[in-house]
Formats: C-alpha cells, sequence, structure tokens
C-alpha cells in the first residue's frame, strides 16, 4: 500500500508516452500528416539531444530511486522510510488528471499536432478548448506530470532531470511561437494577447 501512489504515478507516465507514440501512429496512418517524431530545424536537432535521454530518464528513473543505493539516484530516506501519505496521493490525483485533460488537447489539434515543426505542414490556428485559455496546454499537463513524479521519487537524479524537462519545455515554447508568428501574423499575435503560456490568467503581452 505504501508504493501504490508510486506505481500509479510511474503507470500514468509510461501510458503518457505510449500515448504519444499512438499520437504519431495515428498523425502518419489515420490523418495522413507528418508528425514530426524526427525535428527538421537546427534548434530542435539540438533540443532533442537532451530531450531524448530526458524522457528516458524520467521512465527509469523512478524505479532507481526505490531500488539503487547510490545518493544520487536513490529518494530520501525520509521519502522511502517516512513517506507523506496525502501528499503523495495528491500527485497521483495531479498525475491523472494531467494524463486524462491532455487527451482531448491531442485530439483538439488534429492534424495540426506534431512532435517537432514540421516546415511546409499546412495548419491551422486551434483556439477552442483549453487552447481559448493558454497557448501550450499540453506542455503545461506535461510539467504538472513531472511535478508529480518528483513528489512520488524525490531523487537528486529525478530532480535534475526534472529541471532539464522544464528548461527544454521552455525554450520548446519560444520556438514554436516564433514559428507560428511567422505563419499566422497578426492573428496569432492577437492570440498570444489574449491568452498566457501555461497558466489560464489573462497575459499582458505576448
Amino acid at each position: 500500500m505504501t508504493r501504490l501512489p508510486f506505481q500509479i504515478v510511474v503507470c500514468t507516465v509510461w501510458l503518457y508516452w505510449f500515448s504519444v507514440l499512438v499520437m504519431i501512429a495515428r498523425s502518419r496512418l489515420k490523418l495522413g500528416a507528418r508528425a514530426g517524431a524526427v525535428p527538421r530545424s537546427t534548434r530542435e536537432r539540438w533540443m532533442w539531444l537532451a530531450w531524448a535521454p530526458t524522457i528516458v530518464a524520467w521512465q527509469v528513473l523512478p524505479d532507481l530511486a526505490y531500488t539503487s543505493s547510490s545518493p544520487a539516484l536513490r529518494a530520501g530516506d525520509w521519502a522511502v522510510a517516512h513517506p507523506n501519505h496525502l501528499v503523495n496521493w495528491l500527485a497521483v490525483a495531479a498525475a491523472a488528471a494531467a494524463y486524462v485533460l491532455t487527451v482531448p488537447c491531442w485530439l483538439a489539434m488534429g492534424s495540426n499536432w506534431s512532435l517537432a515543426i514540421v516546415p511546409g505542414k499546412q495548419t491551422s490556428l486551434v483556439t477552442k478548448g483549453f487552447y481559448s485559455k493558454v497557448r501550450h496546454p499540453i506542455y503545461a499537463l506535461g510539467l504538472l506530470l513531472m511535478a508529480a513524479t518528483v513528489v512520488v521519487a524525490p531523487s537528486p537524479a529525478m530532480m535534475l532531470a526534472a529541471a532539464s524537462h522544464c528548461t527544454l519545455v521552455m525554450l520548446k515554447a519560444g520556438t514554436e511561437e516564433r514559428f507560428l508568428t511567422e505563419k499566422h501574423g497578426e492573428s496569432y499575435l492577437e492570440y498570444c494577447q489574449r491568452t498566457s503560456r501555461f497558466v489560464p490568467w489573462p497575459a499582458k503581452a505576448a
């Protein structure tokens, strides 16, 4: 019972990334759209060199937090021997919400969705649903899922992976915004003025 919140969060993380693979297949096979599984721009290729190991670490490090004897990989004794059950179950709720709310965001994107920017791809500007409140709801919910993972597996290595993920999300969001500004021009700038990046409160500027 003690490890149940941990196991649920870890399963949610694996389900999340399995769903990303499903989205890639869906884009290619059902929607006939390029999914951006392989970055085209030089900037995103460099980012992928950091993002790929970060995602792998996200899958591997939580288990090591409870099985490794390395101080860098193992969670603190306070978390292993005396876990805060309330906090851990709140992490479960956050992880479940992150995944459940991400699914309609993926579906709302339809053929516009891609893992990386695809130059030349014909896309429309999606501003409905969660996108009417924030510009990057998928990234925001991904950050929430990462935070839940750190709560249930608080090792130094997992925290480093979380910092890497957070930094890369910020860089990726900025890259996408520049691309969308070039593609959609004034309509995207107006959209930025009425929405915030990650948290649903009114944005003062793009």
